[in-house]
């Protein structure tokens, strides 16, 4: 299945960022702190675009629908 701009985008920037702060930026520089962010905030776009806008970016995959994930852990909060 070819694999749609965001896919790639993502893996890309996540690859150069891991990469850029492991052999290039100082640690506990302003610069690998910032690409730590970024990193993160990528990790965090790409679980919410598997889970809940495209059915072949990864969702398939999961052994729970979201839906029932989501009712899981609002019945363990005891709501």
């Amino acid at each position: 299945m070819r694999r749609g701009l965001f896919e790639r985008s993502f893996h890309l920037f996540f690859a150069l960022g891991v990469v850029g702060n492991y052999w290039l930026f100082e640690a506990g520089g302003d610069l690998h702190e910032w690409v730590g962010w970024g990193i993160g905030v990528l990790v965090i776009l790409r679980l919410a675009w598997g889970l809940l806008k495209a059915p072949g970016a990864g969702s398939g995959r999961f052994r729970f629908q979201p839906s029932a994930l989501f009712a899981e852990l609002r019945e363990l909060g005891g709501h």
